[in-house]
């Protein structure tokens, strides 16, 4: 993927917590947590991610994650609740933060590639990214 098809970067989250937001800005899970904001996030999940070592930074509860794409797993498992949910777009320019990681796929997959912003996009696939479907049957790795 290059910086050029990205017109927007996604950060998905209930409505409630969108004047927090307008406050403190995007937070990491970890400064989160002391605002005590709604959640969307399963816990089996966000007990991979507290588990998650961004190599050569920190845990990945110490980044605020966003999204290449907001049509996602997570957000069709959430689907049921889409009146209580937001996405916000945000300016990519994000990537130019120091410090700003991408991954090549769930953070949390265990399979994940962890490359500094905003070169890492090259390990982005563009069209698995933006597929239409992601199950790959008997292919744990790909979906």
């Amino acid at each position: 993927m290059n910086r050029e098809d990205l017109d927007e970067l996604h950060y998905i989250s209930p409505i409630a917590n969108l004047q927090s937001i307008l406050a403190h800005g995007i937070l990491s899970h970890r400064r989160a947590m002391g605002m005590s904001p709604q959640s969307i996030a399963k816990a089996e999940v966000q007990e991979k991610r507290a588990a998650v070592k961004v190599p050569g930074g920190q845990r990945l509860h110490e980044y605020a994650n966003l999204y290449i794409c907001a049509r996602n797993p997570m957000l069709y498992l959430r689907r049921s609740r889409h009146r209580e949910l937001c996405v916000l777009r945000i300016d990519p320019a994000v990537l130019d933060v120091p410090g700003t990681i991408v991954t090549d796929q769930n953070a949390a997959s265990g399979h994940a590639l962890f490359v500094e912003a905003p070169g890492g996009l090259r390990f982005v696939d563009k069209s698995k990214t933006f597929a239409e479907f992601w199950t790959h049957q008997g292919d744990q790795i790909a979906e």
